[in-house]
């Protein structure tokens, strides 16, 4: 049988924890991305860093973006921007295996295959098994966050937009709130947790009808 991940995310941000079984690697999702966000933001934001990609596969985005101030980072559901000003952002995407290991300088060793790096005179942050490391340019950013749902980690996102989804779907609530064009960031490990940590979860396809009106039956959905 396959494991089964836990979600717990280490102290540290890094890509493998080792005292995990191989097969348990836990997959990024959403406030995994933020704590990445805060987290950068705090030891690389407003200072010049330096980028490179020690694999080679990205070294066209390490070299435009080289010694340039970082003015913020942002996670967008499972995406990430980094705001390098003059409508240059940095776009990461970690898929199911990225993944960020950070320390003080000196940096460490190169291990591995190493896919992308930026550090300053005090820390390091390296990257792993992400699936898209790219520039975005203002209206790419725009098209992106007008293509995902509603982030639920962000105050000022509106439910109402992934209700109104959800809504008029007969697709199984699971793989709704999976949906990143539905709601922002969610994963196999949230959703499973959100199903089952809400005491009012019903399976309307041997108990009978939601009780939330305008939902359909014949799905599982919160009552």
């Amino acid at each position: 049988m396959t494991p089964v991940c836990c979600g717990r995310v280490p102290a540290q941000a890094g890509f493998i924890d080792a005292s995990r079984p191989s097969k348990c690697v836990p997959v990024p999702e959403g406030p995994q991305v933020a704590r990445y966000a805060r987290l950068q933001r705090a030891i690389l934001g407003g200072k010049r860093v330096r980028i490179d990609s020690p694999d080679g596969r990205s070294a066209d985005v390490a070299t435009l973006l080289d010694r340039k101030t970082l003015r913020d980072v942002e996670a967008v559901g499972k995406h990430l921007l980094y705001d390098f000003g003059a409508g240059r952002y940095l776009h990461i995407h970690l898929g199911r295996f990225g993944g960020f290991d950070d320390g003080p300088m000196p940096l460490p060793e190169v291990r591995g295959v190493l896919r992308f790096r930026m550090y300053t005179s005090a820390h390091w942050v390296e990257l792993r098994g992400a699936i898209a490391i790219d520039v975005y340019d203002a209206s790419m950013r725009e098209r992106l966050e007008a293509r995902i749902g509603p982030n639920p980690l962000d105050s000022a996102a509106d439910p109402m937009r992934a209700y109104a989804a959800v809504r008029i779907s007969r697709a199984p609530i699971g793989l709704l709130l999976m949906d990143q064009s539905i709601v922002a960031g969610v994963g196999n490990i949230y959703r499973s947790e959100v199903l089952f940590s809400i005491a009012c979860i019903r399976d309307v396809r041997e108990r009978g009808s939601t009780e939330r009106p305008g939902v359909p039956s014949g799905r599982i959905c919160v009552a």
